[in-house]
């Protein structure tokens, strides 16, 4: 027996190191799954910042589109309207023709909505450029709406375009 027993002490120690090297050999491909877990997460988080890259780089495609559309609309405009700008005009003058960009004969053969409109087309574009909020200035803003309420009324309209 004890040749048996030797034996049997030799299987049970062959059948331990099997399990133990079971073991680290789990061990070892738990590690590794979870450095290809860590792996993955930084692969999403790259993902992810592809595509928030992307979504930016949209949005900024899109920016420049309009800012494109708005860059041609203001040189339409500016081709369109007279050469005289607000900005060359000092605080002091009372230009109203000027101030709104307007020719002095801008209002003849035009109707009340016509001449309404007119006004206020003009003041929309010279208020963008000349607000206070968006770095222009307030005296010139101030003047655009003086020389505005003043066309408004069609009284001070007729008696200015006699001067």
């Amino acid at each position: 027996m004890p040749k048996q027993t030797a034996r049997n002490i030799w299987e049970f120690d062959r059948t331990r190191n099997r399990q133990e090297d079971a073991r680290s050999i789990a061990d070892d491909i738990k590690r590794r799954l979870s450095g290809l877990s860590h792996t993955q997460k930084k692969i999403q988080s790259l993902e992810q910042q592809v595509i928030n890259a992307s979504e930016i780089e949209m949005k900024l495609r899109r920016r420049i589109r309009k800012l494109k559309k708005e860059l041609t609309c203001k040189q339409t405009r500016e081709n369109l309207l007279p050469k005289s700008q607000p900005n060359s005009i000092d605080n002091d003058s009372k230009k109203y023709f000027e101030i709104l960009g307007l020719h002095p004969k801008a209002f003849t053969g035009l109707d009340e909505s016509q001449i309404r409109s007119l006004l206020a087309r003009n003041l929309r574009i010279y208020s963008h450029q000349n607000h206070p909020d968006k770095g222009g200035d307030a005296e010139k803003m101030k003047l655009l709406n003086e020389a505005y309420n003043f066309f408004m009324d069609p009284k001070n309209r007729a008696e200015y375009g006699k001067n």
